[in-house]
């Protein structure tokens, strides 16, 4: 009887919870480029090098996509100006709704989709993101904070 009893909680618990959304998923650059539409409309995270530019706010492979305008990059919309000056040139995760280029809409844009960002960004300060982050002001100051005594 308790056997039954176990399983039945068991089975009623996994429903319940197979219905909830637990945490947003972590995506690469390159699962959007070569599966577009599965995560067409899917909040996602998703991480890269920023870049501001005259044409607008872009979330690259890495630095070579952003500078040469190579596809390898998302449109980013729905951040403040002073978040986009404080993270651009750096390498960051964030996490929106993507809106993909199907991939024959890709060969005519030089981007692969778009993102809504819903929550703040996210940085990664780990010990060699030194050369990419470079011009990053956040990244910056974080190293003048944790390495207060070394000449910069």
């Amino acid at each position: 009887m308790k056997i039954v009893i176990f399983f039945i909680i068991l089975v009623v618990s996994f429903n319940v919870f197979s219905d909830m959304k637990i945490s947003t998923p972590y995506v690469s650059i390159i699962n959007l480029i070569s599966s577009p539409d599965e995560y067409n409309e899917v909040e996602i995270e998703v991480s890269g090098y920023f870049l501001k530019t005259e044409k607008g706010n872009f979330l690259c492979l890495n630095m070579a996509s952003c500078f040469s305008r190579g596809k390898e990059r998302i449109s980013i919309r729905g951040l403040s100006d002073l978040d986009v000056l404080k993270i651009n040139n750096c390498h960051i995760g964030l996490t929106g709704k993507y809106l993909s280029l199907n991939k024959a809409a890709q060969g005519h844009w030089p981007l692969i989709g778009f993102m809504d960002v819903t929550r703040e960004y996210s940085m990664s300060f780990y010990d060699g993101y030194e050369i990419v982050n470079n011009s990053c002001e956040l990244f910056n100051q974080f190293q003048k904070i944790k390495y207060p005594k070394e000449k910069r």
